[in-house]
């Protein structure tokens, strides 16, 4: 019925279906419609069960559709098999901005897939992959994408198993990336060798504004010594509590369109950095 009515109406901007169990079975209809949808702009699908051929489908609109800019897929079992009609799917679009996929089963294959759909899509703002199974390798998949991507400001790579080596593999780019404004590594187990890593990224980047690296398991003297060195580098105002051992698995949010997700908890502290004026 929702699918037929989206097919002659063309008043709806905005479209949230979240958490409605649609699974593969339902998303069909609705993908025929959003094809050849003129004004819909906005679709949450997150928590709706939606698997590799619901993906498919999703993945299928997204190469014909222009008129979507932001879209989440957040919490349904993309898992690595799906990643990779996404990644086919960034290849060909040129309007989507913002894109949601955190707790989303993405491992190191997926985050393979999307990397090199990064290397040429121009359209992608917004990126969230938190609460992702990648860990360190799917960070140095990502890299190689942000040496060369040019348009991504905002990455969420949050409780993605990332650790000290994902962390250096990040601050390389860091150092060549021009694009990158806002990147949260929360609750990621980067240690104090990851801190030195992002220490040294920030004597060469002059982009980043705000980093979020609660949580991230700095431990000792050392360590706490590089967070002095990152304060003489930048103006920040930090906090840091002990990392969460096991995240809470995101319920989707109620509003469509998130600034940040996901929910973090009242003990979540981002670090905002401004660069001292010379």
């Amino acid at each position: 019925m929702l699918a037929k009515a989206l097919i002659t109406n063309s008043a709806v901007t905005k479209l949230n279906l979240s958490s409605n169990s649609i699974t593969d079975f339902g998303i069909k209809n609705l993908c025929n419609a959003l094809k050849v949808h003129p004004t819909i702009s906005h679709i949450s699908l997150s928590a709706n069960r939606i698997a590799r051929e619901g993906i498919i489908l999703i993945s299928q609109v997204l190469k014909y559709n222009r008129s979507i800019i932001e879209l989440d897929l957040s919490d349904n079992n993309i898992m690595d098999s799906g990643s990779q009609f996404i990644s086919d799917a960034l290849k060909c679009n040129s309007s989507l901005t913002k894109l949601l996929l955190y707790h989303s089963g993405i491992g190191d294959l997926g985050m393979k897939a999307i990397s090199n759909a990064l290397k040429s899509n121009s359209s992608i703002v917004h990126l969230d992959l938190s609460y992702s199974r990648f860990g360190d390798k799917g960070a140095e998949y990502l890299s190689s994408a942000l040496n060369i991507n040019t348009t991504l400001s905002h990455l969420n790579l949050a409780y993605s198993n990332i650790g000290s080596k994902g962390a250096k593999f990040l601050s390389e780019s860091l150092k060549l990336n021009t694009a990158i404004t806002e990147i949260t590594l929360a609750d990621n187990r980067i240690g104090d060798s990851g801190i030195d890593s992002i220490s040294r990224a920030l004597n060469a980047n002059t982009i980043l504004t705000i980093l979020d690296i609660s949580g991230c398991d700095v431990m000792t003297k050392i360590g706490q010594r590089n967070l002095e060195m990152i304060k003489n580098k930048v103006m920040i105002n930090v906090e840091f509590r002990k990392p969460v051992t096991v995240p809470q698995r995101p319920r989707a949010s109620s509003r469509f369109s998130p600034t940040t997700s996901p929910n973090l908890g009242n003990s979540s502290i981002v670090v905002r950095t401004k660069k001292k004026e010379a």
